[in-house]
């Protein structure tokens, strides 16, 4: 018996050290597991004690369940910990709207368990969870979003289509940004140039409001074939999770339609380090 469960401790070992290789340089750490902010997805492991109480053959079912409990215990630990933007964390968002809170812990049950469980030497076990962050939590902590775009929409230009771009990509990697959920680009006035205001909440539920990206070939299935890139001059907010471009950029991007349709579609990258 001994021999199995050192087998099978290894193959866990083996399992999670696959998945370890297999993530995106933009991981931050934090106590309870990780999230990938490339990739928008939260990883936990989860650990089962078997319920003594119970006969040996569901003790180890109990002990499933136990371990899924944890994992989804610490996915919403680290959520909460996430910045919303640069002026909130996720928890505070939480804390003001019981509704919001409800909607969200009955989201994050829905994990993934993205490895076997595993058997441990003291007869518990252990998972890997994840949890993608997109549709339902998201939208259960996503203020209205789009209010600003028919007003610029309508006082906007059109353009040829031989200048055509597809979508935005920001070089914010002189910068050290923090990263969110809902961060936004200002011009050097502090105006919004996209933001929750900009965005139409479909694609900001399926896709997230940005993509963090550290080299542009990775954006292009987002941002498409013809993006414009422009330049992070600043961090700003209290988080400091916002990025500061140039009037000249802002201009271009908001006086022109196809330049705010592609806005609106959350066509947008942060090009950014891989250091967190």
């Amino acid at each position: 018996m001994r021999v199995v469960q050192t087998f099978a401790l290894v193959i866990c070992l083996l399992i999670l050290s696959a998945i370890a290789l297999s993530q995106q340089t933009l991981v931050q750490e934090f106590p309870e597991g990780a999230i990938d902010w490339s990739n928008m997805t939260m990883n936990a492991q989860g650990i089962g004690i078997p319920n003594p109480e119970l006969s040996p053959a569901r003790q180890r079912v109990s002990a499933v369940i136990s371990a899924r409990e944890d994992a989804t215990d610490k996915l919403l630990s680290i959520f909460k910990n996430l910045n919303f933007d640069s002026e909130a964390k996720i928890n505070d968002i939480l804390s003001a709207s019981e509704i919001a809170s409800n909607q969200v812990e009955n989201s994050i049950l829905e994990i993934k368990t993205i490895s076997m469980p595993c058997l441990m030497a003291d007869s518990s076990i252990l998972i890997d969870a994840e949890y993608v962050l997109k549709g339902k939590i998201i939208n259960a902590i996503l203020a209205p979003t789009g209010a600003r775009f028919a007003e610029l929409a309508a006082a906007s230009q059109s353009r040829a289509p031989e200048s055509l771009y597809t979508g935005l990509i920001v070089d914010c990697r002189e910068r050290s940004i923090a990263y969110a959920i809902a961060p936004k680009i200002l011009d050097e006035n502090g105006q919004e140039i996209y933001g929750l205001g900009l965005a139409d909440r479909k694609p900001a539920l399926k896709l997230g409001l940005i993509q963090y990206v550290t080299n542009e070939n990775d954006a292009l299935l987002r941002v498409g074939e013809k993006p414009i890139t422009v330049r992070g001059l600043s961090v700003s907010g209290k988080a400091g999770c916002d990025i500061v471009i140039s009037e000249s950029d802002a201009s271009l991007l908001i006086s022109f339609r196809d330049n705010l349709d592609f806005l609106n579609q959350c066509r947008v990258a942060f090009l950014v380090n891989q250091e967190l």
